[in-house]
């Protein structure tokens, strides 16, 4: 492939790509998304699949999508085109790496939307609003934020800024340099409000919920959430882990930094899950009732 259509710049750590490729793969999947699915799907019975599913489809997929984009060295649209050039591939595969594209962006609109709603969340948590706080009050303070448009947009213009100016700064000088304190920092996050949440909430339900299973309870509705979520969580299929895997060194292993980032996906999922599910249980809420 030319030279001057190869991305520029390799991470300088193996941990900066781990720490960047768990960055896109733990988001809404885990801990928002996660354990309403579990909730849904019967507890136990999916989690057992969810990890199958991740272990058997999710990281070989991620594997291939990360060891193109490092034999390649550039960006899903540039190389599809080339290898269409070159009849390697039919010229109807170009259309592919733009729908990926289209995808990614779809996503951003509604994830930087809810990122919106946590920097004004951050605000109100600053101000000392949630002190005293109970769940009438919870539910009136998020309507509230729904009807002020225009408190939303500007958190929602604070965010999408916020990504431009990581993101113009290139995956080795910007994304690199942020990923490397905010993926640690959520992790320890999660861990502190697990152990509190555990503290205080019916922790014997939890583990009931969580880990006992039948085979009765894997259905094929179970598995193919199961699948859905394990691609999703991962953010395989729209280009990002390509991107990644355009900067990491030869002499990285692929497939143990893969694993590595699926096992940190998993963790901030069964975190998510031990923050919500004692209280659930100890309040004595449905276990079905986290989306919104």
């Amino acid at each position: 492939m030319p030279e001057s259509r190869c991305l520029q710049g390799i991470l300088s750590s193996p941990w900066i790509f781990i720490f960047a490729a768990s960055g896109s793969a733990v988001g809404l999947g885990n801990i928002w998304k996660f354990p309403y699915v579990l909730g849904q799907n019967g507890g136990g019975a999916f989690l057992l699949v969810y990890c199958l599913c991740l272990l058997l489809v999710g990281l070989p997929v991620l594997i291939a999508e990360v060891a193109l984009g490092r034999t390649v060295r550039s960006n899903p649209i540039d190389t599809v085109n080339d290898l269409s050039e070159r009849r390697i591939v039919h010229s109807a595969w170009v259309v592919v790496p733009w729908i990926a594209g289209i995808t990614g962006f779809l996503i951003l609109s509604f994830y930087s939307v809810i990122a919106g709603w946590s920097l004004a969340y951050l605000e109100r948590a600053i101000s000392g609003d949630f002190m005293g706080i109970t769940s009438s009050s919870a539910t009136d303070m998020f309507s509230d934020l729904l009807a002020e448009p225009t408190e939303m947009l500007l958190w929602h213009s604070v965010f999408v800024v916020l990504v431009v100016v990581t993101v113009g700064q290139s995956v080795t000088r910007g994304l690199s340099a942020v990923v490397r304190f905010l993926l640690p920092a959520l992790v320890i996050t999660l861990g502190a409000l697990a152990v509190y949440s555990v503290s205080i909430g019916d922790m014997d339900s939890t583990l009931r919920f969580m880990f006992q299973w039948s085979w009765q309870d894997v259905t094929f509705d179970v598995v193919l959430a199961a699948v859905s979520l394990a691609l999703f969580s991962l953010s395989v299929g729209m280009g990002a882990m390509f991107a990644y895997g355009a900067y990491i060194s030869k002499r990285m292993s692929i497939a143990r930094a893969c694993t590595i980032v699926v096992g940190v996906d998993l963790l901030v999922a069964l975190l998510a899950g031990l923050v919500i599910f004692p209280l659930v249980f100890a309040f004595q809420i449905d276990v079905e009732a986290g989306q919104v």
